[in-house]
């Protein structure tokens, strides 16, 4: 019985030790799987894909459901990008003043139209879009909706909020002071944040009834400060010169000093001129002026990282919009006609980059 018993035991000792090794062998097997699979993964590369010639001076572009939406300075260019490889050309709006800025919702794309004010745009049918509503006021550079509410701003610093429950009425709710060159406006939150080229970014609150505006705080940014980004309690601010700095938002009230809203890093890029920005999951998306978009792993708020760039040849990158994994770049083409062209008439031709981003 003894020698029965020390035979099972050595027979379920060896059973053990051959599950072990069994199990071993899968581990590091699944192990160097998982390592090809990242380190295949870090070598993709942004790939861009097509380019699509826009007329006249390319600004700012979103997307929404496959279209993208370009302002060119003359007007809105509604452009089809379900294929990215052969975007497709849709429609164009003109406006009467420089349109420099837009923002999308429902169906409606609402136009910072410089000296005409803001243009409101039904774009239901993409093919023949309509002039809803022009908003008078002066030097309009940028805008922001939410809910039905349009927060705008432009060169005379003055912040304007109106009601557009109806397009067709809009109803101005309070105007107010700034700094003057209001560069970009963002509301996040219960807080209007207005970006002012040599001013910094400022922070007010808005009473729930829109009757009163409270300043919160002014912080300090290069001079050269150009476009802004807020994600997650974080204001993403490309300046022209000095790259990109990333600011701690979480506690816009607080009076103390650790805990104001204040710039926690920093990192140049030292080419051209950076101004379109954009996040999208732990990156940023910078365009230089030049001929890049950089990428910059911010995943590490104090210490953001370079991490690629993708190259549009023969052209000066402008704005940048990220959705879906794919990159949209607006920029001016360089070439002696081209610049010959923009002395002559003041306007310079343009176009649209798709970048695949390819999991970067």
């Amino acid at each position: 019985m003894k020698l029965n018993s020390i035979k099972n035991t050595l027979y379920k000792q060896k059973k053990s030790l051959c599950f072990y090794r069994i199990e071993m062998v899968v581990l590091i097997i699944f192990t160097i799987f998982t390592i090809t699979v990242l380190i295949s993964c870090n070598n993709l590369k942004p790939e861009l894909i097509s380019n699509f010639n826009i007329n006249n001076t390319a600004f700012e572009v979103l997307v929404n459901d496959d279209y993208a939406y370009v302002v060119n300075n003359k007007g809105l260019e509604i452009i089809d990008v379900k294929d990215k490889k052969n975007p497709k050309y849709i429609s164009f709006i003109n406006t009467p003043g420089d349109a420099l800025a837009v923002f999308f919702k429902d169906n409606y794309a609402y136009i910072a139209d410089n000296y005409k004010g803001v243009q409101i745009i039904d774009v239901s049918d993409k093919k023949n879009p309509k002039n809803v509503k022009t908003i008078n006021s002066s030097e309009i550079w940028d805008i922001f909706v939410e809910d039905n509410h349009l927060y705008i701003g432009g060169r005379r610093g003055i912040m304007e909020i109106y009601d557009i429950s109806n397009k067709e009425n809009p109803q101005e709710l309070i105007s107010f002071p700034v700094y003057e060159h209001i560069q970009k406006v963002i509301k996040y939150k219960n807080y209007l944040y207005s970006l002012n080229f040599g001013h910094g970014l400022s922070i007010f609150k808005i009473s729930d009834d829109y009757k009163i505006i409270t300043p919160l705080s002014r912080i300090k940014l290069p001079a050269n400060s150009a476009n802004f980004f807020i994600e997650d309690d974080y204001a993403y601010v490309a300046n022209t010169k000095d790259g990109l700095q990333i600011i701690d938002i979480s506690k816009p009230e607080s009076i103390i000093d650790n805990e104001k809203p204040k710039i926690i890093s920093n990192i140049n890029i030292s080419t051209g001129w950076v101004n379109g920005i954009f996040i999208y999951g732990n990156n940023a998306y910078l365009t230089d002026g030049e001929n890049k978009i950089f990428i910059i792993d911010i995943s590490n708020k104090e210490k953001p990282v370079y991490k690629n760039y993708v190259k549009i040849p023969d052209s000066f990158t402008n704005f940048v919009y990220v959705q879906n994994n794919y990159c949209y770049v607006t920029y001016l083409k360089k070439n002696q006609e081209n610049v010959k062209n923009s002395e002559e008439k003041n306007t310079f031709s343009s176009g649209l980059a798709i970048i695949n981003l390819n999991n970067n």
